[in-house]
């Protein structure tokens, strides 16, 4: 449901108002605030502001109304213009791939090894990522370590349409970004069940996927130093015997503020 924003005011004592931009989730929203609101503090003389402050009885209208409002997935398709960047699908022998000379992730050995059972018992399932240089030759932006342990292998490619600066963002965003998804433990738990091999890398690796993630450590609460404040709370007997009395005590050097309630 779209929101709207609607300027309401209610029925202030002064002249001069300044109302309150309210963000609300449909018409009638708005119409029962403007029916409902009340001042809670007019303009003072003393201050020389104006506040638009409303107090909206709890049993009117849910407030914030962005905290009940439903979460909605951005539709990007319609929000943005999101280009196809993928060029053509070659199939290349895995030498003639060019590493990318800014590539910086790394290969231990068990990943090599658990790569290659894989690749030996299911073989290649997704297409590397390059960008052709203007010698004609595939620049790698994603896919370095299967090119290395294949190299004698023909492969799919995905050509990308990507200058240098666009190809060092992919090549520096593409891994973290799959880092970042999270995992169902009770999904993950049925798929395995179902998940075979012969590889003795591979059933290490899913042994350990396995294995429950430990509970996320809570963060350390932050200390807040809160000076401390000696503060006296006057009732006066009108308006004007506040104005006095503040004025007074601003003389002598005290820090006021005028509150009416």
């Amino acid at each position: 449901m779209p929101v709207r924003r609607r300027r309401c005011q209610a029925n202030w004592p002064q002249k001069a108002i300044r109302p309150a931009a309210v963000t609300f989730r449909s018409e009638s929203d708005a119409a029962l605030l403007e029916a409902k609101a009340k001042p809670l503090r007019p303009k003072h003389p003393l201050s020389g502001k104006q506040t638009a402050a409303y107090f909206v009885p709890p049993d009117s209208i849910c407030w914030p109304p962005e905290a009940h409002l439903p979460v909605v997935t951005p539709n990007l398709t319609s929000a943005m213009n999101i280009r196809n960047r993928i060029q053509e699908l070659v199939w290349v022998q895995a030498r003639e791939l060019q590493p990318h000379p800014h590539n910086w992730r790394t290969h231990p050995q068990q990943q090599r090894r658990v790569l290659a059972g894989v690749l030996q018992e299911i073989g290649y399932a997704d297409a590397l990522l390059a960008r052709r240089l203007p010698d004609g030759k595939l620049q790698l932006l994603d896919g370095h370590l299967r090119a290395e342990l294949t190299p004698e292998q023909t492969v799919p490619v995905l050509v990308l349409d990507l200058n240098e600066e666009e190809a060092d963002k992919l090549l520096a965003v593409l891994d973290p970004i799959s880092a970042l998804a999270g995992r169902d433990e009770e999904k993950l738990q049925q798929l395995l069940q179902n998940v075979q091999t012969q590889d003795q890398a591979v059933a290490s690796l899913l042994e350990e996927l396995g294995q429950a993630a430990p509970p996320a450590e809570p963060e350390p609460a932050s200390q807040v130093h809160l000076p401390e404040l000696y503060q006296v709370l006057v009732q006066c007997r009108d308006e004007e015997d506040q104005r006095q009395l503040y004025e007074r005590l601003q003389q002598e050097g005290y820090s006021c503020r005028v509150l009416t309630l």
